[in-house]
């Protein structure tokens, strides 16, 4: 068989009929047309067809009726898959170290036991993902891919968007046609192994508030794989090219007695005993400097009046994640799962196990084990506004929201910035059962 030319993926997800079909067609230099199907993740065969100079034109009319309704089958959607092998992609798919590794390289730690500590998150990140999902990770080239595999850029923004509207209806509990429609055009964009013929593909088995953050988590992954895939050098490229970082970040181990006390001190005098984390133990201090992060707070949120340390917890699979590329204001998709009483923004709290109860699982996520992870942040919040109850938006005129405990129908207070600028991420906390 000749060198590969061109290459296509497509899949037919259907409910009504149970289907949930992929097609994948290519196209040789020697007049060869090779086509492989099957279900997504479950099934898969083969046939070509030598066409000789006819390659071409047979090749676009296979294409051209897969993109029609037939009968029995509904038309099939195009996947822009980034292809491993397509020697037209100005970004193949190359040999690299696994995450682990380009994490030790990349990031500046400075003893063994940070260094420990990053391997460790990078093996959490991938466990944690690919126990949610029925996607596969390249432990040799640090990617995370669909069963198809690693899918575009455009593809992802877009299928963040339908997982925004698909989760406006699971909340609502209407699993009807609106709904149908939603995840139909979803599960064609980022294909899932959904089962065998014999067993039916459900609505409300694959759409549920839990599931909705697990799709949220491919999305994530995928976008973090692509951006690998993108930062790869040609693999014909006969210059030096300078690799692009993945991590820029200093993360050191604390040993300053009263770096240490100051912080734990907060800790304790900030934690409730109503919180399950309330018993956890403070276990070591890294600081954190994400050069991008520091560089736009002291140009936007440093200049803000009202500056306060305050805690963010997050879940140990994205702790990584977060020095990677700083805080990010989340896809509204996460908030039907951990809620978002007081509108987009980046939360953080006062109350230290206001915010280790989430690091922990209390509110979504499950029991994320014995290690458990807190960031203490500088935050801006400027002229803040305290609403009386939830708010789905920031009025016009405030820089922040606080939401005040006996006042805005919380129990603990909550700091919420509607950007990434006001904030710089300080420390890292190490917890422990």
């Amino acid at each position: 068989m000749g060198a590969l030319l061109e290459e296509a993926y497509f899949v037919c997800t259907d409910f009504d009929r149970n289907n949930n079909k992929f097609w994948k067609i290519q196209l040789y230099d020697d007049g060869v047309v090779k086509t492989t199907w099957g279900r997504v993740g479950i099934s898969q065969q083969e046939g070509s067809w030598s066409f000789g100079p006819k390659a071409k034109a047979q090749y676009n009319k296979k294409i051209a009726d897969k993109l029609k309704v037939k009968k029995g089958r509904d038309a099939y959607t195009r996947v822009d898959i980034i292809s491993e092998t397509q020697p037209n992609n100005p970004r193949p798919l190359s040999s690299s170290s696994e995450l682990a590794d380009i994490a030790a390289r990349e990031i500046d730690t400075d003893c063994e036991t940070t260094k420990e500590l990053i391997k460790w998150l990078s093996s959490v990140n991938i466990h944690q993902i690919l126990s949610n999902t029925t996607m596969t990770y390249n432990a040799n080239q640090g990617v995370f891919k669909t069963p198809l595999g690693v899918v575009s850029k455009s593809t992802i923004d877009k299928s963040r968007i339908l997982l925004n509207d698909i989760a406006t209806y699971v909340q609502a509990k209407d699993y009807g046609a609106p709904l149908k429609k939603l995840a139909t055009e979803y599960l064609r964009l980022i294909p899932q192994n959904l089962g065998g013929p014999q067993q039916k593909i459900k609505l409300d088995r694959i759409f549920t508030q839990d599931t909705l953050k697990k799709q949220a988590d491919i999305l994530d992954a995928l976008d973090a794989s692509l951006a690998t895939v993108l930062t790869s050098p040609p693999a014909d490229s006969i210059t030096e090219v300078e690799p692009v970082r993945i991590f820029n970040l200093k993360l050191h181990t604390v040993n300053d007695d009263e770096q240490i006390k100051e912080v734990h001190k907060l800790f304790e005098d900030t934690k409730q005993s109503i919180h399950t984390s309330s018993t956890y133990k403070f276990v070591k201090l890294y600081s954190v400097d994400i050069p991008s992060m520091r560089e736009s707070w002291e140009q936007n949120g440093a200049k803000l009046d009202n500056h306060m340390r305050l805690w963010h917890g997050t879940k140990p699979s994205n702790v990584l994640s977060i020095p990677k590329q700083g805080l990010m204001v989340p896809p509204r998709t996460a908030s039907y799962v951990c809620g978002r009483m007081f509108g987009d923004g980046l939360y953080f709290s006062n109350q230290s196990t206001k915010s280790l109860n989430y690091a922990c699982g209390y509110w979504g996520g499950g029991d994320q084990g014995n290690r458990i992870f807190m960031f203490l942040a500088d935050v801006g919040m400027g002229k803040y506004f305290i609403p009386s109850s939830s708010i789905s938006k920031m009025p016009d005129g405030y820089d922040s929201v606080w939401a005040q405990s006996k006042k805005s129908g919380v129990y603990n207070d909550e700091m919420i910035v509607p950007y990434p600028d006001r904030c710089n991420l300080v420390y890292l906390v190490e917890f422990t059962k």
